[in-house]
Parts: structure tokens; C-alpha cells; sequence
């Protein structure tokens, strides 16, 4: 874990996870500002859900864990508003955050990638309903790893109709095998009779 770094920071109802894929409609000028440099130096920037406040306008605040943004593809169909894809990277835990005008950046912890773990009986089922999943959707990417328990819990955390709060709560565990745990009880809670999720 490397820590001591100022990230600038992107604020969004949205939790981008490890891996997954995040498109970005860019318009107002601190984030044009922000997004620009980083495709100029190649660095990222991160991505944090909002505990509180707006998307537009005055700096919100922050959850705690946040994930590294990195631009693979942008385009600037109309002048003033940029089209980014970004991918998911490491996550990262804020340190303390700084509010320059409506732009927030942070000192951050990085979080070490999670080294690969297999996964255990009981949480096979996961990796075939995954499976059944890109099945629905299309085929599976041609890095996967359903045996690999961090893979198959961010997939599945990526693909899940849950809250965000919920994909927040994921994103913070720092042990994929009590991730997929996490996974399962929420599936099992959403197949509850009579449970309408509120999703």
C-alpha cells in the first residue's frame, strides 16, 4: 500500500468497480479541467460515490473508498462536453480531502491489488450463476477467471441490480471470499418471497 498521494477526485451517484467498465458524460468545467490533465500526463483520477450533496454544482462529500479511474477512450462530440470511458483500477481509502472551489482531490491510501484466491465449495454456486449471467448478456470476457474469488465477486458486484449503498459496502471489504459471502446473502435476501428489494 503507497500513500501520501493527492488524487483529484470525480464525485458520482455511481460506484465504479474494480475492472468494470464506467462511461462519463463530461461538461462542467472543473471535471473538463481535471479530466484533461489526466489524459495529458496519462495519470488517473478517482472515483468516489457521494455520501452527500449533488453530482452538479457545489463539492459534495465523499464515501471513504474510492476507486482509481483510468481513460481508455474519449471523444468531444459538441464543444464543452467530452465523452470518457473509464476503467476501474485499485481502490484507494481517502485520507483528507481538500476542496478547491467545487473541485474535491484527496490524500489517499492506495490498497494493494488483492492477490488471487480460489474459491471455496461453498461459494461455487456464485461462479456458475456468473456464468449464467454472461450467458444473458453475451459471452464472458476473454481474461475470465471464475475460479479466481476477487474476479467472480467484482464481476458479479459490476452486473448486480443492487444500490449503491450495497455496491459501496463490496467495494469496502478488503477480503474477496467475505465479499462473495456478502453476495450471496444479498441474493438470498433478494429471492425472498414477498422481499420487493426496493430495487
Amino acid at each position: 500500500m503507497s500513500s501520501g498521494e493527492r488524487l483529484p477526485l470525480f464525485l458520482l451517484h455511481t460506484v465504479l468497480i474494480p475492472g468494470a467498465q464506467l462511461p462519463l458524460k463530461v461538461f462542467e468545467a472543473r471535471y473538463l479541467d481535471m479530466v484533461s490533465e489526466c489524459m495529458k500526463t496519462g495519470q488517473p483520477f478517482g472515483v468516489c460515490l457521494i455520501k452527500s450533496g449533488r453530482e452538479v454544482g457545489d463539492a459534495g462529500e465523499p464515501h471513504v473508498v474510492g476507486t482509481l479511474a483510468h481513460i481508455e477512450r474519449w471523444e468531444m462530440p459538441n464543444p464543452g462536453v467530452l465523452h470518457i470511458l473509464v476503467r476501474g483500477g485499485e481502490r484507494f481509502a481517502i485520507v483528507r480531502t481538500y476542496v478547491d472551489g467545487q473541485l474535491v482531490s484527496a490524500d489517499v491510501d492506495h490498497w494493494d491489488p488483492e492477490p488471487e484466491r480460489a474459491i471455496p465449495d461453498r461459494y461455487e454456486a456464485l461462479a456458475r450463476f456468473l456464468r449464467e449471467l454472461f450467458a444473458q448478456v453475451g459471452e464472458a470476457p476473454a481474461e475470465a477467471r471464475f475460479d479466481d474469488a476477487g474476479w467472480v465477486s467484482w464481476q458479479l458486484a459490476a452486473l448486480l441490480p443492487v444500490t449503491n449503498d450495497v455496491k459501496q459496502q463490496w467495494l469496502a471489504l478488503r477480503d474477496p471470499l467475505e465479499r462473495l459471502a456478502a453476495i450471496l446473502e444479498e441474493l438470498t435476501r433478494l429471492a425472498e418471497p414477498g422481499d420487493r428489494g426496493g430495487h
